[in-house]
């Protein structure tokens, strides 16, 4: 299962840079889910 870690809000990364970094992120797992995973090599 995939873990979405987002700092705290503070002064330096405001809320709405903490609410797109979310989506972007969510973005790749629901883009990566449909993907097979690579053949080994081996």
């Amino acid at each position: 299962m995939p873990i979405i870690l987002v700092s705290r809000s503070n002064a330096t990364v405001p809320g709405d840079r903490q609410c797109f970094t979310v989506a972007h992120e969510l973005g790749h797992i629901l883009l990566h889910s449909t993907c097979p995973p690579p053949e080994s090599s081996g």
